[in-house]
């Protein structure tokens, strides 16, 4: 499914305190709520769970998810297992999200305590709320 035919979530403002990991999707645990955007109005949902699913030829969702931790304008990869070990000290507070139809990717950029976050993840299938 293209982005053009999902709605447009929002998640600015919102905070990611915990990820599950799947196979072939990621469950984002949102608090603060996400925004709905359906061309007219605005509708907020509280402390919902983001799901994103990646196509199928590769479902394993690894290959499809960079994170970046920058320290004093220094950018640093680290791994999901290990971004989800930092979340349960200290929530991502999202300040920027950007989904690209061209690429099915999305970007979403945080901070987690004094640290900024970077997420890419691509070749998205579907994104769904919970």
């Amino acid at each position: 499914m293209k982005y053009s035919k999902i709605p447009k979530y929002i998640l600015h403002d919102s905070s990611i305190y915990n990820i599950d990991i799947k196979s072939s999707s990621l469950k984002f645990f949102i608090q603060d709520g996400i925004y709905l955007y359906n061309g007219n109005e605005i509708e907020l949902f509280k402390d919902r769970k983001l799901v994103i699913d990646i196509n199928n030829f590769d479902c394993n969702i690894y290959n499809h998810i960079t994170i970046y931790k920058f320290i004093r304008n220094i950018r640093k990869e680290i791994s999901l297992n290990k971004f989800v070990k930092m979340l349960t000290k200290n929530r991502l507070r999202i300040y920027l999200d950007f989904y690209s139809e061209f690429a099915d990717a999305l970007l979403i950029k945080g901070f987690r305590g004094k640290y900024e976050v970077e997420i890419i993840i691509t070749d998205i299938n579907e994104i769904s709320v919970l």
